[in-house]
């Protein structure tokens, strides 16, 4: 993948091997417990035109939550975005970053751990089961692929834990 020229979008500073802490817009606090303080869990990105094809792009991104960033291709092939996954920022450092191609039609999926973790159940189970709504549901807006996962998720048991999702869909 060539060096990006610059960034698309620069309202959000890029992610860097070296950071130490989440961008103010991307940050969150984590579910404190009595032994540790809130730690910052984030993922950030930042991309530019790529390879030959006009209509293809890339990103780079960091990720420093529990579940991975979902990709999930125009022609319903998905997968998780490992390559980048660490733990809270500023715990371990140098932090790791990885690059991806995105084409028109594919859909970034950022979700919390209560999206896909059931008590007496398998991570791994919760896990496909969203990576499988997702390319199911690839074509729907970006809102209603939200929804689908959402309502796949709290209509099996009672979540016992937050719950959040972001869909991005690459125009």
């Amino acid at each position: 993948m060539p060096t990006p020229p610059s960034p698309w979008a620069s309202s959000v500073p890029p992610p860097s091997p070296s950071s130490t802490r989440a961008p103010r817009s991307l940050a969150w606090p984590a579910r404190s417990t009595a032994r540790a303080p809130p730690c910052p869990t984030s993922s950030a990105a930042r991309g530019w035109p790529c390879g030959s094809t006009p209509t293809r792009g890339g990103a780079t991104y960091l990720s420093a939550g529990a579940i991975p960033p979902l990709l999930v291709t125009a022609a319903g092939a998905s997968r998780y975005l490992e390559a980048a996954s660490g733990g809270p920022i500023g715990v371990r450092e140098p932090r790791s970053e990885a690059p991806i191609e995105l084409g028109p039609g594919d859909t970034l999926v950022l979700c919390s751990d209560g999206l896909v973790e059931e008590r007496r159940a398998s991570i791994d189970l919760g896990l496909e089961r969203l990576s499988g709504t997702a390319a199911r549901r690839r074509t729907d807006a970006a809102q209603d692929l939200a929804d689908a996962l959402l309502a796949d998720r709290t209509g099996s048991s009672d979540p016992g834990d937050d719950i959040a999702v972001l869909t991005c869909r690459i125009a």
